[in-house]
């Protein structure tokens, strides 16, 4: 997989999928890969595909190209503006591009990006905080000086 500015990944594990049926339908999926060009060096891609609406998925190509929306995921404009911080995960590509003409949504989103792994555990993410409020006091206050 090739991104802006030029990362090339390997895949090697699939992390989870989530749905969004809401104004914008897509589908996600995670990754966790090695960058090719430095196999100790691994990295998340989430990769973002608009589907169609709830009852227009059997409908009309021109119907369905007409819900065509520009999205970007919002991890994205975060880490483009945090990824020369210390405190964040450095962005190491990405890719908007659009469905080719033969797919569901012609014309439709399709986003990818890249961040590098950090050392730690995962504190929690859009869905859920579960880890961070497992934790002991002592390493809540910890991880909150962090």
């Amino acid at each position: 997989m090739s991104m802006t500015p030029g990362s090339t990944f390997s895949f090697l594990t699939f992390c989870q999928t989530e749905a969004d049926s809401s104004a914008i339908p897509f589908e996600c999926v995670r990754y966790r890969c090695k960058k090719s060009d430095n196999p100790i060096k691994f990295a998340y891609v989430p990769i973002y595909k608009q589907f169609p609406r709830f009852n227009t998925e059997v409908e009309d190509s021109s119907i369905r190209a007409s819900q065509v929306t520009r999205w970007v995921p919002p991890e994205l404009a975060a880490y483009k503006t945090l990824t020369n911080t210390k405190a964040t995960p450095r962005l190491s590509g990405w890719s908007v591009e659009k469905q080719k003409s033969s797919r569901l949504i012609r014309g439709g989103f399709i986003v990818s990006l890249a961040w590098e792994e950090v050392p730690g555990i995962q504190l929690g993410d859009c869905f859920s905080g579960d880890v961070f409020w497992s934790l002991s006091h002592k390493n809540e206050t910890l991880s909150a000086r962090l």
